[in-house]
């Protein structure tokens, strides 16, 4: 029998502007800006100020100057528990600033401003605001978004990696590996060094190889770093798992016999 992966899915800088924005940018400025500026959040003189500030910082990935521009509001959205992420993160949102960056003022309120970045004007979910002649990022409002969109950004790919998974399974067992005489699923992400057991694989030339190879190699290119090694990918930890609980279907069974995996492979997905 062969038990297809199941994902348990548990549910940076700033939220990813490839995951869907709003239909229309006056989405973003229906939220209504309250509040003050947070203790020692910089002000600015103009929106654009603002707007050029956060741009530069994301720029340059400077988490501290990004602290003091959003203000404690904005840890969470700023650094996650994923640092690799993070920066790329900013380096997506300061590449699509350089496509193209406006400030517009809320027609209606004139204190109210949303950046817009990017050739489709992908709008900033925390507004800058005016209060007291100077500008400033309310990030209480658009933190909450900002927040949603990044976990819904990392749901859609731990569920692409489950499928992926899958896939690169049966491609493994197409095939014998390490001198084995049966045919079996990889009992392992990143194979042991010097082994095939796993989806993926160091060559001798120093490329990856492996139904995941290609994945691993552009994981590497990301700034991952150590892939043997337990740490988070776009937000979640994958276990490959061995065997089943006695609440499955068909109750409790190892997929592992006599040391070969061919009773079935899942995949767990853990936040």
């Amino acid at each position: 029998m062969i038990v297809l992966a199941a994902s348990i899915l548990i549910t940076g800088f700033l939220g990813s502007a490839s995951v869907a924005a709003p239909e229309k940018k006056e989405a973003a400025a229906k939220q209504e800006a309250q509040g003050t500026p947070q203790p020692g959040q910089k002000e600015f003189d103009t929106p654009k100020q603002a707007a050029d500030a956060l741009i530069q910082v994301a720029t340059n990935f400077d988490v501290a100057a990004a602290k003091e521009i959003l203000g404690p509001d904005g840890d969470d959205i700023i650094s996650s528990d994923e640092p690799v992420q993070d920066k790329n993160r900013a380096a997506e949102f300061a590449n699509k600033a350089k496509e193209h960056t406006s400030v517009e003022l809320d027609k209606k309120n004139p204190n109210h401003a949303i950046l817009l970045v990017g050739k489709d004007d992908f709008p900033l979910p925390i507004p800058i605001v005016k209060q007291k002649g100077k500008w400033f990022f309310d990030t209480k409002v658009g933190r909450e978004e900002i927040l949603n969109r990044r976990i819904g950004a990392n749901e859609l790919n731990a569920i692409q990696i489950c499928l992926g998974f899958v896939e690169s399974q049966h491609e493994y067992a197409q095939d014998k590996h390490d001198d084995s005489k049966v045919n079996q699923y990889a009992q392992r992400i990143i194979s042991t060094p010097g082994k095939h057991d796993g989806l993926a694989w160091q060559n001798p030339d120093g490329t990856w190889g492996g139904p995941v190879g290609e994945e691993v190699a552009k994981a590497l290119e990301q700034g991952y770093s150590n892939p043997s090694q337990p740490q988070p990918y776009h937000g979640y930890y994958f276990k490959v798992l061995k065997g089943q609980g006695p609440a499955a279907p068909m109750g409790e069974m190892d997929f592992v016999v006599g040391g070969a995996m061919i009773g079935g492979f899942a995949l767990a997905a853990a936040r």
